[in-house]
C-alpha cells in the first residue's frame, strides 16, 4: 500500500514524495489511532478555506462523495495512474531530448529535429520551462514554428533568458 512519486520541481530539482497513508481515509487512520492508543494532532489550518486545496477538500469533494460514494478511491486510483503515466513521459523526454539538442551548455535546440517529433511541443515546453519560459511564450513560440513565416531572429524573453531563433536552431542566452 502507499504511494511513491517524484515531484519535478525547475527550482529545486527532483523530491521523492512518500504517501504510505494515501489510500486511507481521514476517518479510516483517526479510526485506527483510536483504537490503538495513538496520540495525533489535527492541523487546524485543513479547516480553513483560505487555501484553494483545502477548499476543494473541504467543499468540493464532499459533493462529490455524495454524488458518488467511491470518488475518493476512484481519485486516489486515477492519481496513480497519472503517476505512472508522468513517469513514462519522464523517461521519454529524457530518452529523446538528445535527438533535438545540438548542445546542453548553451541550450541550442535542433528546430527539425524538434518538429519532427509527434508530441514536439510537450518536449519544446520540458526544455524550456526550467528556464522560466511561461506558457504563453511557448504558445506563441510553436505557433511561429509552425507558422509560413520565416522564424529567424525573433526573440522569446523570460526576465532572464531570451531565445533566440536562427540557422535551423534555437539558441538560449
Amino acid at each position: 500500500m502507499g504511494s511513491v512519486s517524484v515531484f519535478h520541481s525547475a527550482k529545486e530539482g527532483d523530491t521523492m514524495l512518500i504517501r504510505p497513508l494515501l489510500d486511507f481515509t481521514r476517518a479510516e487512520i483517526t479510526e485506527y489511532a483510536l483504537e490503538h492508543g495513538i496520540q495525533f494532532h489535527h492541523d487546524s489550518t485543513n479547516a480553513m478555506n483560505d487555501a484553494k486545496r483545502n477548499k476543494i477538500r473541504n467543499m468540493v469533494f464532499p459533493v462529490f462523495a455524495e454524488m458518488n460514494p467511491s470518488f475518493v478511491q476512484t481519485l486516489n486510483r486515477d492519481m496513480r495512474f497519472f503517476s505512472q503515466v508522468n513517469q513514462i513521459a519522464d523517461t521519454y523526454f529524457e530518452t529523446i531530448k538528445k535527438e533535438v539538442l545540438d548542445s546542453e551548455e548553451p541550450l541550442r535546440i535542433n528546430i527539425s529535429h524538434l518538429l519532427g517529433l509527434h508530441s514536439w511541443q510537450y518536449i519544446l515546453f520540458r526544455l524550456l520551462e526550467p528556464y522560466g519560459f511561461e506558457y504563453q511564450v511557448i504558445e506563441d513560440l510553436c505557433r511561429s514554428l509552425t507558422s509560413a513565416e520565416s522564424i529567424g531572429g525573433k526573440m522569446f524573453d523570460t526576465s532572464r533568458f531570451s531565445l533566440v531563433a536562427g540557422a535551423g536552431q534555437l539558441v538560449l542566452t
